[in-house]
């Protein structure tokens, strides 16, 4: 864009919907993140049942699940908790595990940096071509 202030404020907007909003939307759709400690604890389903009654569901958490992998905060989430252990299922697991587990978000958090650190350069290399006035 000609206009750097309209430009910051549209890169802005678009930051929040990837990192706030689609991470909140995503969230919130969750059924078992309405009630503090799960909804299928609360109402004492184990695994094969809460699959049971998520069938009912399919394209909703198919949709779900497709607004959470548009967010990078999704993504990172995910794979700080693996390798912080703050999911059970990544406690007492080897570096390798996790890594073969959390790659696919590992990746896109590897590709959003070069992204943005592309872009930056970018940025900055075409700010100081109009600077000079070329």
């Amino acid at each position: 864009m000609k206009n750097l202030s309209n430009a910051l404020i549209i890169c802005f907007v678009i930051w929040l919907v990837f990192v706030l909003i689609i991470p909140q939307i995503g969230d919130t759709m969750d059924p078992d993140n309405q009630v503090p400690g799960g909804l299928f604890n609360s109402l004492n389903l184990d695994k094969p049942h809460e699959i049971q009654v998520l069938s009912h569901f399919s394209s909703y958490e198919t949709n779900r699940d497709h607004l959470e992998q548009l967010s990078i905060t999704k993504h990172y989430e995910r794979a700080s908790f693996a390798f912080l252990g703050i999911k059970d299922e990544f406690n007492d697991l080897p570096l390798a595990d996790i890594f073969a587990k959390k790659w696919i978000d590992l990746l896109i958090l590897i590709i959003f940096t070069i992204l943005c650190i592309l872009g930056n350069y970018y940025m900055v290399y075409r700010k100081n071509t109009l600077s000079r006035g070329e």
